[in-house]
């Protein structure tokens, strides 16, 4: 009976050091399964972040390809919702897609700066006619302005640096590029050319007030020709106050097709003193003022009141309009008729330049 209890107990003895053995092995093996574990997740590489440079590349090629696929929503969802042509750019790419069907190719593209949330993007882009009436394939150079808008980047504006028709029948100039021509009255025409942002055309160009005297009103006005030589319409742009030294430069949209041919054929300037020279504006207060803008233009509007005990028979705001750089790209004005003591005239200044920036409130003239 002891022999078989202790046989037993040997037994038992024998089975509690094997297993005991078995189970410090496999607890050695799960630490060492676990350790390589761990070699092996600290072995494998973590996920590169895009860069901002890859990002802003990404949304400019989604840009293009919403065009190639005339996808409205997709296109509108790349711009900044505070850019300034947000709304009129939905409704020139609904009448654009309506007549033609466009190829546009990004044929290079330079990140230039990021600082902060904004960037600025040099880019070539070729636009291509598939189907529609007549249009004037085109290369253009452009820098676009980028902003972060809720952690992504969209794109705010677009400035036409440079653009060349690729058609058989490039638009020249009758009047040599970069011929310095004084139209009189110390008014000299710098440079000009013609150029295209995608949607229009125009015909653009420098002006200098060269003379000693404040122009009230200068204007330039533009032949346009077909490839035989045929007058098919005009053009032209206007500025105010263009004061001794300063430089206009002029922007006048083209509306007519087959354009082949343009020439400045007069540039004219005068003053517009039919006020009365003892005008005193300093009973005309403005109480505000501020840019807007609609689905379809943009506007210097604000509140002018007349504090005066006299009636003024006429009444004029005349306002200035600078780019992000702060260049004059021209002016705007509005004007009322019998303004009467203690009443308040909201104006509305409508402007046709693209890309303004700022304004000033240059002048409020009158009788």
């Amino acid at each position: 009976m002891k022999k078989t209890v202790l046989l037993l107990f040997s037994m038992l003895l024998l089975f509690f050091i094997v297993a005991c053995g078995s189970e410090e092995e496999a607890n050695v093996d799960a630490e060492e399964t676990e350790e390589e574990t761990e070699e092996i997740e600290e072995q494998e590489p973590e996920e590169e972040e895009i860069s901002d440079e890859e990002l802003i590349i990404e949304v400019i090629q989604l840009n293009l390809d919403a065009g190639n696929n005339e996808d409205i929503d997709l296109y509108m969802s790349t711009l900044h919702s505070d850019s300034p042509q947000y709304d009129l750019t939905r409704e020139q790419l609904t009448q654009l897609f309506e007549v033609y069907d466009l190829q546009y190719t990004l044929d290079d593209i330079e990140v230039i700066e990021i600082t902060g949330d904004e960037a600025e993007v040099r880019l070539i882009q070729t636009t291509e006619k598939l189907a529609g009436p007549e249009f004037q394939d085109n290369q253009v150079e452009a820098l676009n302005r980028m902003k972060k808008e809720n952690g992504e980047w969209k794109i705010y504006d677009t400035e036409i640096i440079e653009a060349t028709y690729l058609n058989d029948e490039d638009t020249e100039a009758a009047v040599t590029d970069g011929e310095a021509i004084d139209f009189g009255g110390g008014l000299t025409l710098t440079d000009h050319g013609y150029a295209a942002d995608g949607f229009y055309q125009y015909v653009v160009g420098t002006i200098v007030n060269e003379s000693d005297s404040t122009y009230s009103y200068v204007q330039v006005d533009v032949s346009l020709t077909d490839e035989n030589g045929n007058i098919i319409g005009g053009t032209f742009d206007n500025i105010n106050n263009l004061e001794p030294g300063q430089t206009w430069e002029f922007e006048a949209l083209v509306f007519d097709d087959g354009v082949a041919y343009y020439e400045i054929v007069d540039i004219f300037g005068y003053d517009l003193s039919v006020f009365d020279t003892d005008f005193d504006p300093s009973h005309l207060e403005v109480v505000d003022h501020k840019l807007v803008s609609d689905d379809y233009y943009s506007y210097v509007e604000g509140t002018i009141v007349n504090e005066g005990d006299e009636t003024y028979s006429y009444v004029q705001i005349d306002i200035s309009l600078y780019d992000e750089d702060g260049n004059r790209i021209g002016s705007t004005f509005d004007n009322i008729n019998d303004l009467q003591p203690g009443e308040t005239w909201k104006f509305e200044a409508l402007i046709f330049e693209p890309n303004v920036d700022s304004y000033e409130i240059i002048e409020i003239s009158g009788f």
